[in-house]
Order: structure tokens, then C-alpha cells, then sequence
């Protein structure tokens, strides 16, 4: 391959992996927001703001 390709393909995988951490942080954070709703409804506008 030429250099400039592999420089393109390196930046690409490098984006994905840098984007694929906060992605599953905030699903994470949703996940547990709603578990907590589910578990304590009343607390649902604590937890929304």
C-alpha cells in the first residue's frame, strides 16, 4: 500500500476507536438513568435534570 493510504486508513480506525469510548459511556449513563426510573419513579425528575 502507499503511505498516504495507510496514513488515511490509520486516521479512520484511529476516529473510530477514539468515538467508540464515549458512545458506550453514554449509553452507559442512559442505561442506568432509566434503570433507576424503573426502580424509583418518583425520582424521575431528579434524575432527567
Amino acid at each position: 500500500m502507499e503511505p498516504a493510504t495507510m496514513k488515511t486508513l490509520a486516521a479512520a480506525i484511529a476516529i473510530g476507536l477514539g468515538a467508540l469510548g464515549p458512545g458506550l459511556g453514554i449509553g452507559f449513563i442512559g442505561a442506568k438513568a432509566t434503570e433507576a426510573a424503573g426502580r424509583n419513579p418518583e425520582a424521575t425528575g431528579k434524575i432527567q435534570t
